[in-house]
């Protein structure tokens, strides 16, 4: 398994907007799918928490529908595969409203996994 985790702070996240949906891309390169699970925690709470299969060369991601969440303080985000990941990757996470429109974005590119 690997892990990757980062802190969502204001900069990246529309804090205090209702979020109604989140959409989490993580880019594999690797020939099979695997599971990842995305995890968001503020202040040691589950804000929210879902497993996606990620396919070869998935560049849309999963999408999360939630119902109007806010985020008012730094999130930590965990993601975790039900693989050992050797290579880098690209993970990119989208807030939206409800009608779609973008309210944040944050992207990394070449995350360093490590074992878990």
């Amino acid at each position: 398994m690997a892990r990757f985790q980062t802190v969502i702070g204001r900069d990246m996240a529309p804090f205090a907007s209702p979020i109604h949906l989140i959409d989490v891309a993580v880019a594999n390169n690797r020939a099979e799918p695997f599971d990842a699970c995305i995890l968001g925690q503020v202040n040691g709470n589950t804000v929210f928490q879902f497993v996606s299969q990620v396919a070869p060369c998935h560049e849309r991601g999963s999408v999360l529908h939630i119902r109007n969440m806010g985020i008012y303080e730094p999130m930590l985000l965990v993601i975790t595969t039900s693989i050992h990941l050797l290579h880098h990757a690209t993970i990119r996470i989208v807030f939206r409203d409800s009608s779609g429109e973008v309210l944040g974005m944050w992207s990394e590119l070449n995350v360093e996994w490590t074992a878990s």
